[in-house]
């Protein structure tokens, strides 16, 4: 079993994702988490960003500035298309193998995707959870946890896909507008429904039709 987990920015995806894996003993892999290693010193991310655009984002170190690559990723699309044009093959390339590593050993696979609908992505997995917080609740989350400004956030969900979109594409829903315990009680219905589908076949038979979905 392959789950895919998304959100926008500030949803608690992060947080639906790590409880999701814990309680199905599964493997995690956070697509964010590969797009900051392959951008290490050396790595073919960084490699192919320096060759795109100088030494602009790179520091003194050699390692990549991203605090400033943060700052303007998001206000200047040429930017933000090259990165996507270096990043996303690699991302993919490392969820694939996972994927089929996973496959190979019976074992479940929890993967955290942000960008998985607007990717296209959905059909690599056996379910898809869409977590979904408010927007002024995903502003704070975001603004506290990177410790940026609420006008940051804003411009990062300006451009990503609406949650009433993601919604409409998703197997399940994790309402995280509530309190963190709501957010674990829905968590655990989840779990507590895939780990209750013994086959594959089963597992497809029980899911919800393609443009609907089920709140947790």
């Amino acid at each position: 079993m392959h789950i895919a987990v998304t959100g926008t920015i500030g949803s608690g995806k992060s947080t639906v994702a790590r409880l999701l894996s814990n309680a199905l003993l599964a493997e995690y892999i956070d697509s964010d988490q590969i797009c900051r290693q392959r951008l290490a010193p050396g790595e073919a991310g960084l490699i192919a960003l320096q060759q795109r655009t100088g030494d602009r984002f790179i520091a003194p170190d050699g390692s990549l500035h991203r605090q400033l690559l943060r700052q303007v990723v998001f206000t200047e699309p040429q930017l933000r298309t090259v990165l996507e044009e270096i990043l996303h093959p690699l991302v993919q390339e490392e969820i694939t193998r996972r994927l089929a590593a996973c496959a190979a050993v019976g074992s479940i696979l929890v993967v955290e995707v942000p960008l998985l609908f607007e990717l296209g992505w959905q059909k690599k997995f056996t379910c898809t959870v869409v977590v979904a917080g408010g927007w002024e609740q995903c502003l704070l989350r975001a603004s506290r946890r990177d410790g940026v400004d609420r006008a940051e956030i804003a411009r990062i969900l300006a451009v990503q896909m609406p949650v009433e979109e993601k919604i409409a594409l998703a197997d399940f829903v994790v309402n995280t507008s509530g309190t963190y315990t709501a957010t674990v009680v829905q968590t655990a219905w989840l779990v507590n429904y895939l780990a209750s589908l013994a086959t594959q076949a089963t597992f497809d038979a029980a899911l919800p039709m393609h443009g609907s979905h089920m709140e947790a």
